[in-house]
């Protein structure tokens, strides 16, 4: 793996193409869980009254 640095953003290279599959499944994962995760909270508030 190497890594570089353009402006603000950093970049890494693999030429293990089963590591940049291991990451996409992460990031699919991590994405589902915070979906879950909003989705739930946003089930919790409750709406604004005008009394």
């Amino acid at each position: 793996m190497s890594s570089g640095k353009a402006g603000s953003s950093v970049l890494y290279s693999t030429k293990d193409p089963e590591l940049i599959e291991l990451m996409a499944v992460a990031r699919r994962l991590l994405v589902g869980s915070l979906l879950e995760t909003h989705t739930s909270l946003a089930g919790l508030e409750e709406p604004v009254t005008g009394s």
